[in-house]
């Protein structure tokens, strides 16, 4: 087996995929999109299940 030629490395490099060219969403598993109004809702939703625990932040 021939001996194997090292490949130039440069800061210019990629090594893995290329994850700014994905589009960024910001989806709900159903594949919906969040909007301000969900994202409150699942903020109001948080904090009254913390409330009804009964149990404080140190």
């Amino acid at each position: 087996m021939a001996d194997r030629t090292r490949p130039t490395v440069t800061l210019a490099t990629r090594i893995g995929p290329d994850e700014t060219s994905r589009p960024r969403t910001s989806g709900l598993p159903d594949g919906s999109r969040l909007t301000e109004d969900g994202a409150a809702e699942i903020v109001d939703e948080v904090r009254r299940r913390v409330a009804t625990s009964g149990k404080r932040r140190a």
